[in-house]
């Protein structure tokens, strides 16, 4: 298929493909990309009647971010770290995100923990429980840990990693955490 050419004038493009083989064309209506087969991708610019922004489609043409819908932002982020020595059944290590400000809602997040002391640092997803395990062919006591994002009596966000640990041994857990806040667009 053959395009325009993009062409310098006044120093504004004017309309038609950036280039002979572009998939990026300038219109009346903005900046569209399109794929191989000339479906558009990505539009910047007017999306509808006095609807402008960004819309954005995977390849099975299933809108990803329309430029209406609310989006999630790393509003914080950060490492939590807790040792927890023989047989202590709860520890908490906890930080509060004051510069945030008061919140309407508990934010949501994201979070992963490793315990870098017994399993070579394999990440897991927010949570890790080992109700009991086996040693010697003996039933071990319980093990686990997880984190939690909430407000406090100022409604300031706080995340916090709890480990519970009634086995014999000393246990270390950490935590990486994205705190997400909603965002219109």
């Amino acid at each position: 298929m053959s395009r325009p050419e993009y062409r310098v004038g006044s120093g504004r493009p004017t309309y038609g493909a950036l280039g002979m083989e572009s998939n990026i064309e300038i219109d009346s209506e903005g900046v569209r990309v399109t794929d191989d087969g000339d479906v558009e991708r990505i539009r910047l610019g007017r999306l509808g009647s006095g609807n402008y922004g960004l819309r954005v489609k995977n390849g099975a043409d299933v809108t990803v971010i329309d430029g209406t819908s609310d989006m999630f932002r790393i509003a914080a982020a950060g490492t939590l770290s807790k040792s927890v020595v023989n047989g202590d059944i709860q520890e908490v290590a906890n930080v509060t995100l004051s510069a945030l400000g008061a919140l309407a809602a508990p934010p949501a997040h994201v979070s992963h923990i490793w315990l870098n002391n017994i399993v070579s640092d394999d990440r897991r997803p927010g949570m890790f429980i080992a109700i009991n395990g086996v040693a010697d062919g003996a039933l071990t006591p319980p093990m686990g840990a997880y984190v939690a994002s909430y407000l406090d009596g100022a409604d300031i966000p706080n995340v916090r990693l709890v480990v519970t640990n009634a086995n014999s041994g000393p246990l270390t857990v950490k935590a990486r955490y994205y705190l997400l806040q909603q965002e219109a667009i």
